[in-house]
C-alpha cells in the first residue's frame, strides 16, 4: 500500500512537472512570436487534460462551460464576427488578458486534481444513495410540480421575455432552485416510483415550454453523471454513446430554445450557433469588460460581496450585485461571468484566490459524514450553469434555506411520523 502511495505521488509530481513545463513553453513562445492564438491553445489542451482526469464529474462540466466562451471570443477577435454586444462593443477586446486569466485558473484546477484525492472522494459521494421513503419521495415530487407553476404560471409556448419570465405566483425569484432540490430529493426512488417519474417530466416539460433551459440540462445533467457513477462495471462504449447521444440531443434542443427566445425558429445554422452561442457570447463581453474594469479603474476591493450578507435574507435585493454594477458601468445584458467578480474586486490576485477557495469548500462538502452533503453537492452540479454564467448569488438562498429545510422534513418525516405509524401497527 505504501509503495502505491509513492508510486502515485511520483506519478502525481512528473504529471504536475509536464504541465507547468507546457506552460512555460507555451508563454515563451507566446513571448517570441507574439501569436496570441496559442493562449488560447493552452487553454484547449489543459481543458482536454481536466476533462481526461475528472471524466464523469462536476469538474469536467464547470471547466468546459467556464472555457467556453472562449469560442465566440475567438471569433470575434480573428474575424471581427459574434453576437450581440461582444460584436457590436466599442471596448477593446482584451483577448491575451482573457486566456491569460483563464490559463491561471485551468492551471490551478488541473494541479489541484492531479495532486489530491478531491476526484476519489467525489466519486464515493455520487455512488451513494440516501436510504428516503416513497412516502417523503412522493411529497417532495409534489412540492416540485407545485412550484414549477408558482416559479413560471403562465401558459406554455407564449413568447419569451421579462415580464413572462419573472412573474412568479410568489415574491422572490429563487422557486425553480426549489422545485430542482425538490427533484434532488425524490431522486433515489426515481427508478420505482411512478409519481417521481411523473414530476421529474412534468418539471421538464414544463420548463422548456417557457424557454428555460438552464435548470433542465443542469437536471439532465446530474442524472447522466450519478447513472454513469453507478455502472458496477466498467462503462461500455454502448454506453458512452447513449449518454452522448443524449447529451448532443439536449444541445441541440437548448440551441433552438434559445433561438425560439428571439423569435428564430426557421434557418437555424446550429453548427454555428455552438460554436457562436448567444449566452456565451454574452458572457464573453461580460468578461471582457471585467478585464476592462479590472486594468483601467480602481479595483472594488470587496464591495460586491456584501450583497451576499444582504441576500441571505430572502426577498431583501441588493444593489451591490456584481451583476447590477457590470449592468450600471457597461450596460451589460444580464448575469455574471464567474471569474468577474474576483477579478473587479482584487485583480488576478482574486482570481488566485477564488480558485483555491472553491476546492477548498468542495472539499469540506466532500469530507462531511451525513447524507446531506449529497443533497448539496447535486445542488452545486445541477446549479453549475447559474454559478458560472450568473454568479454564485443565484444558489444562496437554495443552499441556506430549500437543502436544510427539505432535509428536516425529510428526517420529521421518516424518523417521527412513519416510524410512529409502524410501531402503531
Amino acid at each position: 500500500m505504501k509503495k502505491n502511495n509513492e508510486k502515485m505521488t511520483k506519478k502525481n509530481i512528473i504529471e504536475s512537472i509536464i504541465i507547468l513545463i507546457l506552460l512555460n513553453i507555451f508563454l515563451f513562445t507566446y513571448y517570441i512570436t507574439k501569436q496570441s492564438n496559442l493562449l488560447l491553445l493552452f487553454n484547449i489542451l489543459i481543458v482536454i487534460y481536466i476533462i481526461v482526469k475528472a471524466k464523469y464529474s462536476m469538474f469536467t462540466i464547470k471547466i468546459l462551460i467556464l472555457n467556453y466562451i472562449l469560442s465566440p471570443i475567438y471569433f470575434q477577435y480573428n474575424f471581427g464576427n459574434s453576437y450581440g454586444v461582444l460584436q457590436s462593443s466599442n471596448i477593446p477586446l482584451y483577448y491575451v488578458e482573457i486566456n491569460t486569466i483563464l490559463i491561471i485558473y485551468n492551471v490551478i484546477t488541473c494541479l489541484v486534481l492531479i495532486n489530491s484525492n478531491i476526484l476519489e472522494k467525489e466519486k464515493e459521494l455520487l455512488k451513494l444513495r440516501p436510504k428516503t421513503s416513497k412516502v417523503f419521495s412522493n411529497i417532495c415530487s409534489i412540492i416540485a410540480i407545485i412550484f414549477a407553476i408558482v416559479a413560471i404560471p403562465s401558459l406554455p409556448f407564449k413568447s419569451f421575455g421579462e415580464t413572462v419570465r419573472f412573474n412568479h405566483l410568489l415574491p422572490g425569484d429563487a422557486w425553480n432552485h426549489l422545485v430542482i432540490i425538490s427533484l434532488i430529493f425524490a431522486y433515489p426512488n426515481l427508478k420505482e416510483s411512478k409519481m417521481v417519474k411523473f414530476s421529474y417530466i412534468f418539471c421538464i416539460l414544463w420548463f422548456l415550454a417557457h424557454y428555460e433551459r438552464v435548470d433542465i440540462i443542469g437536471i439532465i445533467i446530474l442524472i447522466v453523471i450519478l447513472s454513469i457513477c453507478n455502472i458496477k462495471n466498467k462503462i461500455s462504449i454502448k454506453q458512452i454513446m447513449k449518454y452522448g447521444l443524449i447529451l448532443i440531443t439536449v444541445l441541440l434542443v437548448l440551441v433552438f430554445i434559445g433561438e425560439a427566445r428571439v423569435n428564430n425558429k426557421s434557418n437555424i445554422n446550429f453548427i454555428r450557433k455552438i460554436l457562436i452561442q448567444n449566452t456565451a457570447s454574452d458572457l464573453g463581453y461580460i468578461y471582457n469588460v471585467s478585464v476592462e474594469y479590472a486594468k483601467n479603474e480602481k479595483l472594488l476591493k470587496g464591495k460586491t460581496y456584501l450583497a451576499y450578507v444582504v441576500e441571505a435574507i430572502p426577498l431583501i435585493p441588493s444593489q451591490q450585485r456584481i451583476e447590477r454594477f457590470l449592468e450600471k458601468q457597461y450596460n451589460t445584458p444580464g448575469g455574471s461571468y464567474l471569474l468577474s467578480e474576483p477579478l473587479v474586486n482584487f485583480g488576478i490576485i482574486g482570481v488566485i484566490i477564488f480558485s483555491l477557495l472553491e476546492f477548498f469548500i468542495i472539499n469540506l462538502i466532500l469530507n462531511m459524514k451525513s447524507s446531506y452533503r449529497f443533497y448539496v453537492y447535486c445542488f452545486i452540479i445541477v446549479a453549475i450553469f447559474r454559478i458560472c454564467w450568473y454568479g454564485v448569488i443565484y444558489v444562496e438562498i437554495g443552499l441556506l434555506y430549500f437543502i436544510p429545510l427539505l432535509f428536516l422534513m425529510k428526517h420529521i418525516i421518516e424518523t417521527k411520523i412513519i416510524k410512529n405509524k409502524v410501531s402503531i401497527e
